[in-house]
């Protein structure tokens, strides 16, 4: 019963709705009519603007033809009359002469006509531009026309006359029967004292009367252009529309088409009458078909459906009514509620599933901040590869993680652990190399390879494979800067690749560890270097102190002893001077004897320190000039065996060649007793 009295009530603002429907099918049909006869009145000036355009252009051809230049009337009829063939639209084309005479018009002549006085003539003649004239109404043809004017001007630039074209309103008819107005409508043309110049169909009976409706005409001068609604002649209702029509300069021609209102709201009546019709009928279909229906066809449906909503929202998302869909609409109903409780059944284990995808990236994020941490507080390359193997073993789950860095060149350093107990360091954990891994690799890339222990047992020696019990291998390599610096192998239970965010995060790890690890190397590098610079430079220091003992020695023992010796001689000398000059001379020569030694060893000190042998004549020269003259006083003999190819070394090198035989052979000389 409530459907019934609901279909009752929404029966009443139906039919309100189709009477307000109906309304406002008038009112827009109304203005669709006003719209269409407005937009007629402009397509109907745009016309004549058209018209008078294609005249001007056809007038500026004209003035150019040799027959209307030299004004010869019958060829000028003969051509002006082909022209007028081919643009029917026009009534008539002539040429005239400076006195107005016209020579030459398509449009039969009975006598002589002179058109020097009209206004067309004097402005085309005057401006010496296109000029157009008023409509008035022919004395030939009795039809409204304006006549179109061009100069004729001759290639010298003297004016010889005019040519001119007369466009009526016979165009009018072709554009009122190709349009779409309705029935009775009538398209007139009026002049500025509201003379009727043209009106269709059919009413060539009032060209020349005036327009009876003279409260339209008045608004027709009023506003140029619009719409209006009024009573016709007969006591019709219509609607009219309006708008100027192109002319001379001071005439005032408006196109006026009026369509009658019963005509236009014909439509729109048969259609409310044929709906109100159809509504009746089928409010009584309604009624019958909601009354035996209503429980069959809805109201069991309707309750299995509030019994399926009860239990979602108890909580059972899987909860559906599982009807055998047909095309109703409770059916589409049932199939989107059903679609609805699967796409919260889906959402809420999407929900659950980002939850714990955010808390496994969370875990992630922190392990990596972790293992950077850890990797960062120590410089030690035993600490970082322990901290290496152990936040490994942590952030991937593994069983066993080795990390092997290939350092120095052609040696390697491995080290291996698990999570509780860390391992020695073992050689031969992986028998295979990294080459034969690859090759039996289940999965394979440029910088890591997964092996299958079970496929593969051949990769593990038999105890450590028994004592790690694990599925695959996970090979990584550790790249810095591009460079591969190691290898990172984790065991474990899982193909990492099944678990994309697992090989992100052992991506993480090994960039990590590969920076930890070069850092490392870096600073153990660097240590190294510190100890061997200061080690030189303790070697260099002490051969520089020896050095300066050993020229100390020299001076001490030799350049020393031989001025003391030089001194005391000199003393004799003065003293022998006093007794006899004769004894002198033995004295000198002992005097001269011991400079020219001493001047030896100052040689022999000084070519200790840089022969110039060395820099004038080469290595070998300098080396048996250094032989010859060191081991000669000695009474020692000196051979020189050389195989040396090249013409000079570098200086740098033959100086340290040269101090390696130097020493060589004062060696020989201080501790072989020679």
């Amino acid at each position: 019963m409530r459907v019934v009295a609901l279909l009752v009530l929404a029966l009443v603002p139906a039919f309100a709705l189709m009477f307000f429907t109906a309304s406002e099918s008038r009112n827009r049909v109304i203005q669709e009519t006003q719209e269409n006869a407005l937009r007629l009145t402009g397509l109907a000036a745009s016309n004549q603007d058209q018209l008078i355009d294609a005249a001007r252009d056809i007038l500026i051809t004209l003035a150019q033809v040799p027959a209307v230049q030299s004004q010869d009337g019958p060829a000028c009829l003969f051509f002006l009359s082909n022209v007028l063939m081919q643009h029917p639209l026009y009534a008539n084309f002539g040429a005239a002469d400076m006195d107005g005479e016209i020579f030459c018009m398509t449009l039969p002549q009975r006598q002589p006509y002179n058109i020097f006085q009209e206004d067309y003539f004097q402005q085309a003649v005057t401006h010496r531009d296109f000029a157009i004239s008023e409509y008035t109404i022919s004395d030939i043809n009795s039809e409204a026309m304006i006549t179109l004017a061009y100069p004729v001007i001759s290639a010298a630039g003297e004016q010889q006359g005019i040519v001119f074209a007369n466009l009526d309103l016979r165009w009018l008819a072709s554009f009122m029967n190709a349009s779409t107005l309705p029935a009775d409508s009538r398209l007139r043309v009026i002049d500025k004292n509201g003379t009727i110049l043209a009106s269709y169909p059919k009413g060539d009976f009032e060209i020349g009367q005036k327009m009876v409706e003279k409260n339209i005409t008045s608004q027709v001068f009023e506003k140029k252009t619009g719409q209006t609604q009024d009573l016709d002649a007969n006591g019709i209702k219509r609607m009219f529309s309006f708008t100027p029509l192109t002319a001379g300069k001071n005439s005032d021609i408006y196109v006026v088409i009026s369509i009658p209102i019963d005509s236009v709201f014909a439509e729109s009546n048969m259609v409310l009458k044929r709906n109100l019709l159809a509504l009746a009928i089928g409010a009584i279909l309604a009624l019958v078909t909601a009354w035996f229906g209503t429980k069959f066809f809805f109201l069991d449906q309707v309750n299995r459906l509030v019994n399926v909503t009860q239990k979602l929202s108890s909580g059972d998302l899987g909860a559906r009514t599982n009807w055998q869909y047909r095309q109703g609409e409770l059916d589409k109903l049932a199939i989107a509620f059903d679609d609805m409780a699967g796409t919260l059944q889906q959402r809420e284990k999407e929900q659950k599933l980002a939850k714990i995808q955010i808390q496994d990236q969370k875990d992630r994020a922190e392990a990596l901040v972790r293992i950077t941490d850890r990797l960062n507080t120590t410089l030690d390359l035993d600490n970082v590869l322990q901290a290496v193997c152990d936040e490994a073993c942590l952030g991937m789950n593994a069983l066993i993680a080795m990390v092997t860095v290939y350092h120095p060149p052609g040696n390697r350093i491995s080290h291996a652990s698990n999570i509780k107990n860390p391992l020695k360091e073992k050689d031969n954990f992986i028998i295979l190399s990294t080459s034969e891994l690859k090759a039996i690799a289940c999965h394979a890339n440029e910088h890591y390879f997964i092996i299958d222990l079970q496929d593969h047992p051949a990769v593990l020696s038999q105890d450590i494979r028994k004592e790690l019990n694990a599925r695959y291998l996970t090979c990584v390599n550790l790249l810095q800067e591009g460079k591969l610096i190691g290898r990172l192998d984790l065991f474990l239970n899982e193909n990492i690749l099944e678990k994309g965010e697992n090989f992100t995060l052992l991506k993480g790890i090994v960039n990590s560890s590969a920076l930890a690890i070069s850092n490392a190397q870096l600073y153990t590098a660097l240590r190294l270097e510190e100890r061997n610079r200061a080690d030189l430079l303790h070697k260099v220091i002490g051969a520089q102190e020896e050095e300066r003992m050993r020229i100390s020695r020299e001076l001490h023992d030799e350049t020393s002893q031989s001025l003391t010796a030089l001194l005391l001689g000199l003393d004799t000398i003065g003293l022998a001077s006093k007794n006899a000059i004769e004894g002198i001379e033995p004295h000198i020569q002992n005097l001269k004897s011991i400079t020219e030694e001493m001047l030896d060893n100052v040689h022999r000190l000084i070519s200790d320190l840089r022969p110039s042998h060395l820099d004038d004549f080469g290595l070998i020269p300098a080396i048996e000039w250094y032989g010859e003259q060191r081991l000669k006083h000695q009474g020692v003999e000196f051979h020189l065996e050389e195989n040396i190819l090249e013409e000079r070394f570098a200086r740098p090198v033959e100086t340290t060649l040269f101090r390696i035989v130097q020493e060589g052979l004062t060696n020989a000389l201080r501790h072989s007793n020679a």
